[in-house]
């Protein structure tokens, strides 16, 4: 992955393209979309290497089981939405 950051605008149109033709290529665009999110919020966590993967892999098996509960007529806001999810993730790790 070339990219280091997402835009919102990206995610949501990738989102929206997936759930009307469920294309294999989408769904793997978005998994990495939802990679880029965890991953990057994880830096601003304390965390070892190993356990960082492992919660970087959960996160984005959170944000996939949960997709189907963002609602494109609610928001446009798909990246806030996928942040929450991956920091909820974070969060219930150190709980």
């Amino acid at each position: 992955m070339a990219n280091t950051y997402l835009k919102n605008k990206d995610l949501f149109n990738m989102l929206i393209h997936w759930r009307k033709t469920d294309e294999h290529k989408a769904g793997e665009k978005l998994a990495e979309y939802f990679y880029l999110i965890a991953n990057n919020l994880i830096k601003k966590f304390y965390f070892t290497d190993v356990e960082k993967e492992e919660l970087v892999q959960e996160a984005v098996l959170r944000c996939w089981e949960y997709q189907h509960k963002f609602d494109p007529n609610k928001s446009t806001s798909a990246f806030a939405y996928f942040t929450s999810t991956v920091y909820n993730v974070y969060r219930i790790h150190f709980n």
